[in-house]
């Protein structure tokens, strides 16, 4: 995603959509701007997990389906997003 907050942070815009075509996926060793490389499973059309492997510490914004949260990524140490039923 190019879109960043007010402060200048990256924003992580997980599955803005997925293909009706795709009911499940997986795809590793997506780089996101910030020195993010992303990590998705769908299934059914819908996220399920995403991690996240920054090459920097930092703080970013994850947006999942329009639901925002605040993370905080270690360099080098992955860390798991599990969205919540109905997010």
């Amino acid at each position: 995603s190019h879109r960043r907050t007010p402060e200048g942070g990256y924003i992580l815009d997980l599955i803005p959509a997925l293909p009706a075509a795709w009911p499940a996926l997986r795809a590793t060793g997506l780089r996101a701007r910030g020195g993010v490389t992303v990590g998705l499973t769908c299934r059914d059309g819908k996220l399920t997990e995403a991690q996240l492997l920054s090459d920097r510490d930092g703080a970013f914004t994850v947006s999942i389906k329009g639901h925002q949260q605040q993370v905080t990524l270690v360099k080098g140490i992955p860390m798991i997003i599990t969205p919540k039923p109905g997010g």
